[in-house]
């Protein structure tokens, strides 16, 4: 796997998208029924696994319903948070 330091945030955002898309078919969901579940349009839902990116909001609410929200686990492991 490649350092995501030397990554572009293009290609971050790329990889979010293709991860997201993963655990999407990994759940049987087709993108429809994503965006219904975290009530957002299937544009967002296209969007965000081709990689154009979103708001923090919507990722939250495509992470909750994919129950992936511990993929989010590492930022709240900061000692400044507590």
């Amino acid at each position: 796997m490649e350092n995501i330091k030397w990554m572009t945030d293009i290609a971050i955002l790329k990889r979010i998208g293709e991860q997201i898309k993963n655990w999407r078919l990994e759940m049987n969901l087709s993108q429809a029924r994503l965006a219904e579940k975290a009530d957002l349009g299937l544009s967002t839902v296209s969007g965000v696994e081709s990689g154009n990116g979103t708001s923090l909001k919507n990722l939250i609410k495509i992470l909750r319903i994919l129950d992936r929200l511990d993929s989010l686990y590492q930022i709240f492991q900061d000692k400044n948070w507590t």
